[in-house]
């Protein structure tokens, strides 16, 4: 049974190393106010892909042709403005 992500609180376990810590320190509701998650496109697993926009870029949709294996992410080619991170799901 799916839980949604809002009853949820947020870890990241896969981070690229371009953003520093103050980018990554973002909850949930953030994330949807800036209109970086949609849990539809990028549920996957137990996680999400997140992406972020550099030079006011969207990471859109169109853009999610992403490889993912058990252990890292690969960014996906012509997206080189987007930076992307892996967010876990854990259960309070």
């Amino acid at each position: 049974m799916a839980v949604s992500p809002a009853s949820m609180r947020m870890t990241v376990i896969n981070v690229d190393a371009r953003l520093d810590a103050a980018e990554i320190s973002v909850s949930h509701s953030e994330i949807m106010y800036r209109g970086l998650l949609n849990d539809a496109n990028f549920q996957a697993g137990n996680g999400l892909l997140v992406g972020y926009a550099a030079q006011g870029v969207d990471c859109s949709a169109q853009q999610l042709a992403y490889l993912r294996t058990r252990d890292r992410i690969i960014q996906p080619r012509n997206t080189p403005i987007c930076t992307w991170i892996y967010l876990a799901w854990l259960s309070d």
